[in-house]
């Protein structure tokens, strides 16, 4: 049993989410003008939440990058560090990447799919798990995501570090692949846990046969573990039932008119 889509569904899913991300919904509404009711247009867009907005620039960045048009000096932005990772100790700092990281991501070395590495803003605000790096002052992110060859994809993030060309300090991905070695994953698991999403991480360990520690396992940190129930969510909040009328977020109506627009363009696809 394989929970996550792969192959040409995930290709024709991945293809229906770029669309996702251009739509604009409107609402009708009614104004008072000079004593008079008028009709209007409110314009609602993901772009105004800033975690999906850090997210779309992030996907830009990256196409630009592959397509040439992005200076080799200018690192790559990815909004404000998530606040899971401030939960276990990061400072609230931007977050960024140098672009050697993701061309070693994408060309030099490890081949991810640029679907999966422009999703990463996003998985770092809802990560499976996060762990304690063996380098001193950094994490490792597990994600959703895969490769090519179904391994997990895992990002670690470097902390404190200097902006380049300048004196403010930023926390910075250092590495993003795929982790083909599930062994490794699992000592991770049992000994240096600092977070874990108690909804993605059994689907997870039951794809890799992974097992996930006890609550009384001991881990190296000597810590407790945080969880996704522990964190006071993003700005971000994309479910259907929950969504308000205002002009930063869908309303239901909206979201389930989005959802139908990717849902008709998988159709088609």
């Amino acid at each position: 049993f394989r929970p996550y889509p792969e192959g040409e569904e995930r290709i024709a899913i991945n293809k229906a989410f770029d669309e996702f991300f251009n739509v604009l919904e409107t609402k009708e509404t009614e104004v008072t003008i000079a004593g008079e009711p008028k009709k209007g247009v409110a314009l609602f867009s993901l772009s105004n939440n800033t975690i999906v907005s850090s997210s779309i620039k992030f996907a830009r960045q990256v196409t630009d990058y592959l397509a040439g048009k992005l200076n080799q000096y200018d690192p790559l932005i990815l909004g404000d560090t998530p606040s899971v990772l401030l939960a276990v100790g990061a400072n609230n700092l931007p977050l960024q990447m140098d672009p050697s990281v993701l061309k070693k991501a994408m060309i030099e070395k490890h081949g991810l799919p640029a679907n999966a590495v422009k999703q990463l803003v996003t998985q770092l605000h809802n990560p499976v798990m996060v762990f304690d790096s063996k380098q001193e002052g950094a994490f490792v992110v597990l994600t959703e995501l895969t490769d090519d060859k179904g391994a997990p994809i895992i990002a670690a993030v470097h902390l404190d570090l200097r902006a380049a060309g300048g004196l403010a300090k930023v926390n910075k991905i250092a590495s993003i692949y795929g982790k083909e070695n599930l062994d490794e994953i699992q000592r991770w698991m049992n000994t240096r846990l600092r977070y874990v999403n108690n909804k993605k991480a059994p689907v997870l360990a039951d794809r890799f046969g992974l097992q996930l520690p006890d609550e009384s396992q001991s881990q190296e940190h000597g810590e407790r573990i945080v969880t996704d129930g522990d964190i006071v969510k993003d700005d971000i909040n994309l479910s259907v039932d929950s969504l308000t009328d205002s002009p930063t977020t869908f309303t239901k109506a909206q979201a389930e008119a989005v959802v139908a627009k990717a849902s008709a363009f998988l159709s088609d696809s």
